[in-house]
């Protein structure tokens, strides 16, 4: 009975023991194929990563703007204009800024031009108003010297002609002495340069001698 429960455990240890190492060769297949999976699907990681990778660098080119944009003139030309326009617009401001402080300046001016002007005028118009006056003045002139030329004139006979002394009696008068003496009361008051028509008696007066003139 010993020896054959003692078999029967030898029996049972050599099972057991061959049962326990096909279980750990099966484990240690199982294992090396999932080391070989797992290999395997790190490589795969690692090709997607690298894919992934390319993916966002070419994601990445395409989002940023490239500093030079030769590929595409007519962007480069809209830049351009924008930043002329932009140029343009402050340079308008600045310009529009200049003609309202022009503006009032030029207010300015005109108004004191336009005073100045009303003064030149008034200035104009008193010149005027004196040529006029000073073309008068040379008129009156010339007439007055005309006139004195015709009565120098008109003395110079008188004057130069042949004169005789007459005594002025009682009862004598400018008009009986020109009758008298054949002459006129004008040419009597010329020669003894009489203002008016009084005589006195005794005053000697210049009578024009007719006698010796014919």
């Amino acid at each position: 009975m010993i020896r054959s429960i003692f078999l029967f455990c030898i029996i049972f240890s050599s099972l057991y023991s061959r049962t326990n190492d096909a279980a750990i060769d099966e484990v240690r297949l199982e294992l090396n194929d999932l080391k070989h999976a797992l290999h395997t699907y790190q490589v795969d990681l690692r090709i997607l990563e690298e894919k992934m990778k390319k993916q966002e660098g070419s994601l990445k080119n395409l989002s940023t703007p490239k500093p030079t944009i030769a590929t595409n003139p007519l962007e480069e030309k809209l830049q351009l204009l924008e930043k002329k326009i932009a140029l343009l617009e402050k340079g308008q401001e600045k310009t529009a800024a200049d003609l309202r402080t022009l503006s009032s300046y030029a207010t300015q001016t005109t108004n004191s031009f336009s005073q100045y002007s009303e003064k030149i005028q008034e200035l104009e118009t008193s010149v005027q108003d004196q040529k006029m006056k000073m073309a008068e003045a040379v008129k009156l002139q010339k007439t007055l010297s005309s006139l004195s030329k015709s009565i120098k004139k008109q003395d110079a006979p008188v004057e130069n002609a042949s004169t005789k002394v007459y005594k002025v009696k009682a009862g004598d008068n400018l008009e009986k002495i020109a009758k008298a003496e054949k002459t006129s009361v004008e040419t009597i008051k010329k020669l003894n340069k009489l203002e008016n028509d009084k005589i006195c008696i005794g005053q000697t007066l210049k009578i024009k001698d007719e006698h010796e003139k014919q």
